[in-house]
């Protein structure tokens, strides 16, 4: 009898346990998402309202002042997932450890422990480390998706608006926004659940069941809906920008 009445209390205690550490590591994980766009909130008051673009950060060379900071154009190639944390990490915004999801499956993604903050030398046209990456299928320092830095997207929503309709930065999810057990953003059983935060700095929780579309609208928030240039929420990395156009990565 006694042993009976401990497999039951073991029955009853374990789901508890879990749904324990699944609430502890989700608080954690909401904690850095906060903390990642609380500085780009910071950084937005010290230019004009503007979030971090590596392509503006470090720019093309003027045609007539050469290479004096702030004096060239965009450079948008450098528009990508890795320069964008990157750029942030060099100037201290933040520790490289809250870039890693508590819920991260994806053994590519580690954190940079070995950050090189002395690579930051603007007279030498040098303002972030190169060797922090994030390409999810050879290897990355950062778990977080966030909106494209191209188009029109990237002029009206990537600035401290204080809009709490746009979601800014988040969990990644699955490519087209499919949930599907294949992917590594979503959990093992298919769903997905990941947590969004808007341009006001608050938090949302989105849950979607296996195979099913996350957005459940004209706007899903993992796919570009009208293209590259619309106006539409996305969350993803971008591996690269050619032409002002954007390879996503998602999983």
């Amino acid at each position: 009898m006694a042993l009976l009445c401990v497999v039951i209390l073991f029955a009853i205690a374990l789901p508890l346990a879990n749904r324990y550490r699944r609430d502890r590591l989700s608080m954690e994980d909401s904690a850095q998402l906060k903390e990642i766009h609380q500085a780009w909130i910071t950084f937005a008051h010290e230019y004009k309202g503007r979030y971090p673009v590596p392509g503006l950060i470090n720019r093309l060379p003027d045609a007539f002042l050469g290479e004096m900071d702030g004096a060239g154009p965009q450079d948008y190639s450098l528009n990508t997932t890795a320069n964008l944390y990157s750029a942030m990490l060099s100037q201290n915004y933040f520790n490289s450890h809250i870039f890693i999801s508590t819920f991260e499956r994806n053994p590519a993604v580690v954190q940079d422990k070995d950050y090189d903050y002395n690579a930051y030398d603007p007279p030498n046209d040098v303002y972030w480390d190169p060797n922090f990456v994030a390409d999810l299928e050879t290897g990355s320092n950062v778990s977080y998706a966030h909106i494209p830095l191209v188009g029109d997207r990237m002029v009206h929503q990537w600035r401290n608006t204080g809009d709490a309709n746009v979601a800014l930065l988040g969990n990644r999810g699955p490519a087209d926004g499919v949930a599907s057990a294949d992917s590594l953003s979503c959990r093992s059983d298919g769903s997905y659940v990941g947590s969004l935060v808007f341009n006001d700095n608050h938090l949302e929780t989105l849950s979607v069941t296996a195979g099913l579309k996350i957005g459940g609208g004209p706007d899903n928030l993992f796919n570009f809906d009208p293209g590259l240039s619309g106006l539409d929420q996305v969350l993803a990395f971008t591996k690269e920008v050619k032409d002002n156009q954007a390879v996503l990565q998602h999983d």
